[in-house]
C-alpha cells in the first residue's frame, strides 16, 4: 500500500511516517549565516562546477528540504550539497 506521497520504494518517495526534519541541513546552513536562498545559490553554483550543467535549487526547495517534506534529494544535489564551494558541506549520514 503507498503512502499518501508515493508508492514504497519509489526513488526519491517516501511515506509520510518516515518524513522527519533535517535540522542538521538548518543547523548547518544558520552556523554559516546564510540565509536558504544563499544557501540555494552556493548549491546551484556547485552543482554547475561539479557537473557543468544548471541545477533548479532555490529557497522554496531548500526549505522543504529542512522541513523533511523532500527527504532525499537526487544524487547530483546531494554532491552539490556535500561541497565546500560556497555551499553548507553536509556530511554524510552515520550508517
Amino acid at each position: 500500500m503507498g503512502g499518501p506521497v508515493g508508492e514504497p520504494g519509489a526513488e526519491g518517495n517516501t511515506r509520510i511516517e518516515d518524513r522527519r526534519a533535517n535540522s542538521r541541513l538548518s543547523d548547518a546552513r544558520r552556523a554559516r549565516g546564510l540565509t536558504q536562498q544563499e544557501l540555494a545559490e552556493a548549491v546551484n553554483a556547485a552543482h554547475q562546477h561539479l557537473f557543468r550543467c544548471a541545477a533548479a535549487i532555490d529557497a522554496n526547495h531548500v526549505s522543504k528540504l529542512e522541513r523533511g517534506v523532500i527527504f532525499r534529494p537526487n544524487r547530483r544535489y546531494r554532491a552539490a550539497f556535500r561541497t565546500d564551494r560556497g555551499a553548507v558541506a553536509i556530511p554524510r549520514p552515520p550508517r
